[in-house]
C-alpha cells in the first residue's frame, strides 16, 4: 500500500469509529513519514486515541489526549498546509467534544459519542504525493 492509501484507510477507520485500528494504521505510517505531514498523522492518532478513551468512559484520559491532538493539529489549519482535508470543521467539532468531555468528567452527564465528528476529504484539493 502507498502512503495515500494508508492515510485513506486510517481516515476511513476513524470515520467508522474504529479508533484503535485507525491508531494502528496511522502509527505505522507516521513512523515512516518524512514530509511535513508527520505531525498531522500524529495529531490524528492522538485524536483517535482520545475518542477511543471517550467511548470507554475514561473521560479524564480522553480529554488529555484529545487536547494534545488538537494542539498538534493547529498548524495544519493554516492555508497551504493540509488543504486536502476539511480540518476546520473537524477541529471545531472536536473542540466541542472536548468541552462535553470536560462536563462529563465532572459528572454532569455522560459524553454523547454520537457527537464524534468525521474527518472529511476536501473535494477540490488533491493530497500531496508520497513522501518516500
Amino acid at each position: 500500500m502507498n502512503d495515500l492509501e494508508e492515510l485513506r484507510k486510517g481516515i476511513a477507520l476513524f470515520n467508522n469509529r474504529e479508533f484503535f485500528e485507525c491508531h494502528e494504521v496511522l502509527e505505522d505510517q507516521w513512523r515512516h513519514e518524512m514530509s511535513d505531514l508527520k505531525d498531522l498523522y500524529q495529531a490524528i492518532i492522538k485524536i483517535a486515541v482520545g475518542f477511543y478513551h471517550a467511548e470507554r468512559k475514561n473521560y479524564v484520559g480522553a480529554g488529555k489526549v484529545l487536547r494534545k491532538g488538537l494542539h498538534q493539529i493547529e498548524p495544519y489549519l493554516e492555508p497551504g498546509r493540509a488543504e486536502f482535508l476539511e480540518l476546520h470543521p473537524f477541529v471545531d467539532q472536536c473542540t466541542q467534544c472536548l468541552a462535553e468531555l470536560e462536563r462529563a468528567e465532572q459528572g454532569f452527564f455522560p459524553f454523547d459519542t454520537s457527537h464524534i465528528p468525521k474527518l472529511r476529504w476536501a473535494s477540490d484539493k488533491r493530497p500531496p504525493p508520497a513522501s518516500h
